[in-house]
C-alpha cells in the first residue's frame, strides 16, 4: 500500500506478538491470550477497510480466526428502533461475525453522550458485544473505526471499551505526492497512462484540494473517484469525436491528455458529489414507504430524490441543493422517525459525508439563558457535522405562547451557526405549527405537497394507529391479534382519536399500548399450562381497555 509508513510498522510490531503467541502454544508453553481487538482511527479514504482485509487474512493464517472474511456493519445494521429489535440485531451480527473481523465503521455513533446516552438504544448494542468479548476464547476479531476524536471520546465513556480495544492504530492523510502514486497504481490497473502535462495538472488540482481539505476530506477515495467518474469519462467524450482513422491506435485508446483533467472550482466540486449511492437509495425509501400514513410526506421526500437525482446528472453541485426543512404536525406523528431516513438519503446521495442524525430536545434549550442555549446548540451542530441536526421543537414549551424563545428564532441562530461552522450540515426543525402551514395545506389541495421545505405531517386517522400498533406487537414482541381483541383495540383506538385534543391519537401512545399488552400476554403466558394459546393477544387480556370518559375534558360556562 501506498504511504502508512508509521502505521506499517506498528502493525507489524502488533504481529510480532501475535506471532510469538501462536508459537508459544505450539510448544506447549502456557500462554493468555490478552484480547487483540482493536481501534482504527482516521479520515475516510485512508485504507482502514483495506488493512482490515489483510488482518482477517494474517490473522487466518496463523490459526487465530477460522474464517477470516470481513463483516462490515454500523450503526444502522446494528442498533434498532424498538424494544428488543437491537438484541435481535445484535444476535444475527454476531453470529455472522464468528470466526471472522467484526468491522464497525463510524462505531462512535453508538455512543450517544449527555443524559439521553442511558435511553439510547446504541448503548445495548455495546453492552451485547462486549458480553461476547468477555468470554475467554472469542473465535472473532474486532475492530472499531471511526474520526479520531470521536472514537477517544467513545472510548473513554466506557472503561469495559478501553480494556477490551488495547490496539489504537491511526491512519494518517496522504499527502499530495503519496496521492499521485495512488493514482499512478489506479490508471495502471485500467490500462491507462497519464501524459507528463496531464499528470501534472493532475498535481495542481490535488494540491489545491489538499490546502482546503477538512477532516472529511476522502484520501484515496477521492483519487479513484476523480479518475473513475471524472478523467476516464472526459477523455471518453474527447476520443468519440475523433475520427475513424484514429481509434484503432493503441496508444490513443490509453493515453490521458490534459485536457481530460479538470480543474475549475466547479468541476472540482462535482467530483466530490458524484453519483449516488442507488442501493441505499432504495433502502431508505422503502423504510419510508413501510411506514403508515403520511402519504404526502413520503410524495415530497420521493419528488425531493428524484429532482436532486436530476440535477446530479445536469451537473449541479450539492450547494444548490436545500438543506433545511421544517417537520409539522403534532407529537408522535413520525417526524424524528423520518428524519432519520432523511439523513441517510442524504448521505447516499453524497450531499453528507456522514448522515448520522443528532437530536436536540426542546427542553434542553428552554428556560437556559441565552449564552447557555448558544453553548448546547454549537456542541449539538459539532456532534452533527457532515450529518443532520434534529431539533424536536414539538415541545410544551414551545407551544406556550409567552414563550420568549420560539422556533423562528431557534432557526435564525442556527442559520448562523451554520455559516460559522466547518463543513456541511442539514437541519430539520420539528414543530406544532408554522406562519407557513396554512399556505402549505392550501397548496396542497392543489396537488403541491412541498414549499419552502416545509413538510406536513398529519394526525394518523383510527386505523392508521390500528396498523401501527399491530406492527408494533408483531415486530418487537412476535404477537399477532385475535379476531376478538382487534374488535376491542379498534374500538378503543377509536374512543381515543375522538378527543384528539387530549394528545392521545400517536404512535407514542400506540408503544405504550403495545408495551402494557405485551407484559399483561406473557404475564398470562407464564402462568399458563404448556399446549395454551401464545404469541397472540387475547380479548381477554384487553379487560381494562374500556373508555370511560373520565378522561375527557369537561366544558366550562356556556
Amino acid at each position: 500500500m501506498v504511504g502508512l509508513d508509521e502505521l506499517k510498522k506498528n502493525i507489524e510490531s502488533h504481529l510480532n506478538f501475535v506471532k510469538l503467541i501462536a508459537l508459544r502454544r505450539e510448544a506447549g508453553l502456557h500462554t493468555e491470550q490478552p484480547p487483540l481487538h482493536m481501534v482504527f482511527t482516521g479520515n475516510p479514504g485512508t485504507g482502514k477497510t483495506t488493512v482490515a482485509d489483510f488482518m482477517g487474512e494474517i490473522y487466518y493464517s496463523l490459526g487465530l480466526l477460522s474464517r477470516g472474511n470481513v463483516i462490515r456493519v454500523e450503526r444502522t445494521d446494528m442498533v434498532g428502533a424498538h424494544i428488543g429489535e437491537t438484541e435481535k440485531k445484535m444476535k444475527h451480527i454476531l453470529k455472522q461475525a464468528q470466526g471472522n473481523v467484526l468491522f464497525i465503521d463510524e462505531a462512535y455513533n453508538l455512543f450517544i453522550g449527555g443524559e439521553n446516552a442511558k435511553n439510547d438504544f446504541g448503548l445495548r448494542a455495546i453492552e451485547a458485544l462486549l458480553s461476547v468479548l468477555s468470554r475467554e476464547e472469542v473465535d472473532m476479531l474486532v475492530i472499531l473505526a471511526g474520526y479520531p476524536k470521536e472514537m477517544e471520546d467513545m472510548l473513554a465513556s466506557n472503561p469495559g471499551l478501553r480494556s477490551r480495544f488495547p490496539y489504537i492504530f491511526h491512519f494518517e492523510d496522504y499527502s499530495v505526492d503519496e496521492l499521485l502514486q495512488i493514482a499512478d497504481l489506479v490508471v495502471q490497473r485500467g490500462g491507462y497512462r497519464f501524459t507528463p502535462g496531464a499528470r501534472e495538472k493532475l498535481r495542481a488540482l490535488v494540491e489545491k484540494e489538499c490546502r482546503k481539505k477538512s477532516v472529511h476530506f476522502g484520501n484515496g477515495r477521492f483519487i479513484s473517484r476523480l479518475i473513475s467518474t471524472r478523467i476516464i469519462p472526459a477523455m471518453s467524450n474527447r476520443i468519440a469525436a475523433l475520427p475513424a482513422g484514429e481509434l484503432v491506435d493503441a496508444e490513443v485508446l490509453q493515453t490521458i491528455l490534459p485536457e481530460d483533467v479538470p480543474i475549475t472550482e466547479e468541476e472540482a466540486v462535482a467530483i466530490r458529489n458524484n453519483s449516488f449511492d442507488e442501493e441505499e437509495i432504495k433502502k431508505a425509501l422503502q423504510e419510508l414507504d413501510d411506514m403508515v400514513g403520511l402519504e404526502k410526506v413520503k410524495v415530497a421526500i420521493h419528488n425531493f430524490v428524484e429532482v436532486a437525482r436530476y440535477r446530479n446528472k445536469q451537473g449541479c453541485v450539492a450547494d444548490d441543493v436545500p438543506m433545511k426543512w421544517s417537520f409539522v404536525g403534532n407529537t408522535g406523528t413520525g417526524k424524528s422517525t423520518v428524519a432519520g431516513i432523511m439523513g441517510r438519503l442524504l448521505h447516499a446521495m453524497h450531499m453528507l459525508e456522514k448522515g448520522q442524525m443528532v437530536e436536540l430536545k426542546a427542553e434542553e434549550i428552554y428556560n437556559v439563558p441565552d449564552y447557555k442555549v448558544d453553548e448546547i446548540l454549537r456542541s449539538a451542530m459539532e456532534r452533527s457535522r457532515q450529518g443532520l441536526l434534529f431539533v424536536d421543537g414539538d415541545a410544551p414549551q414551545f407551544k406556550n405562547p409567552q414563550s420568549h424563545f420560539d422556533s423562528e428564532k431557534l432557526r435564525i441562530k442556527l442559520t448562523s451557526f451554520t455559516a460559522e461552522l466547518p463543513g456541511s450540515y442539514a437541519l430539520i426543525i420539528a414543530e406544532h405549527e408554522t406562519i407557513r402551514q396554512p399556505l402549505v395545506a392550501g397548496l396542497s389541495r392543489r396537488g403541491v405537497v412541498e414549499i419552502d421545505n416545509t413538510l406536513v405531517f398529519e394526525d394518523y386517522s383510527a386505523g392508521e394507529l390500528y396498523e401501527i400498533l399491530t406492527k408494533m406487537l408483531g415486530t418487537g414482541y412476535a404477537l399477532s391479534v385475535s379476531d376478538e381483541a382487534a374488535v376491542v383495540l379498534k374500538t378503543y383506538i377509536s374512543d381515543i382519536c375522538r378527543y384528539r385534543d387530549m394528545g392521545y391519537a400517536n404512535a407514542r401512545t400506540m408503544k405504550i399500548i403495545a408495551r402494557t399488552i405485551a407484559d399483561i400476554a406473557q404475564l398470562r403466558e407464564s402462568r399458563s399450562e404448556e399446549g395454551a394459546t401464545r404469541g397472540i393477544v387475547m380479548a381477554d387480556d384487553l379487560r381494562s381497555f374500556v373508555w370511560d370518559g373520565s378522561f375527557a375534558p369537561r366544558k366550562v360556562g356556556f
